[in-house]
């Protein structure tokens, strides 16, 4: 950081200094800008690609996050054993398939949900979707952590509430195990 000069305290030259670092200041972000901007006329096609990607990570977060969380058991964070009928007691292949599917549909969420984060769309609620389809250690707190969230449950419960299904149970963090 640069100090400031002795001289700038005689004669008001203070408000003098202060208002050419600013200018000094506001014109470098300027220059930042218009580099910006300029990058960003360089390479039109890409950004063509990244606004598409943008609007269709944020139209399918609207549609298939909904159908996911309306699909969830209610006692999806409270069981811990998968139903009877679930695809891990049909045969091995069919079982690894599934799982690959299942992870790899997990990871892709993940990537629109962390995206969505600065883009448009349903970005935590997303993240809190793929880590229900992902397979790895601590999944069960992490998973409650961001469903306890004050605005997450609320969102949840909305969405299963439109789509007439039994609310979540979400334990409260004194009944973990």
């Amino acid at each position: 950081m640069r100090s400031i000069p002795q001289h700038v305290f005689e004669h008001g030259a203070l408000i003098a200094w202060a208002v050419h670092r600013a200018h000094a200041l506001v014109g470098g972000i300027g220059v930042q800008f218009d580099r910006a901007i300029e990058l960003l006329s360089e390479h039109r096609v890409l950004m063509g690609w990244i606004f598409g990607l943008s609007v269709l990570l944020f139209l399918g977060s609207l549609i298939v996050i909904p159908l996911l969380i309306a699909r969830m058991r209610p006692d999806y964070f409270v069981s811990r054993t998968p139903p009877a009928d679930s695809w891990t007691a049909q045969h091995r292949a069919i079982r690894y398939g599934a799982l690959l599917l299942k992870n790899g549909t997990g990871l892709v969420l993940l990537a629109a949900g962390i995206a969505m984060l600065v883009l448009p769309g349903q970005g935590i609620i997303t993240i809190l979707v793929s880590m229900t389809l992902l397979d790895f250690p601590g999944k069960r707190r992490l998973e409650l952590r961001i469903a306890r969230q004050r605005r997450v449950r609320k969102a949840i419960e909305w969405i299963r509430r439109r789509a007439r299904r039994q609310p979540l149970i979400i334990p409260d963090p004194s009944e973990d195990a």
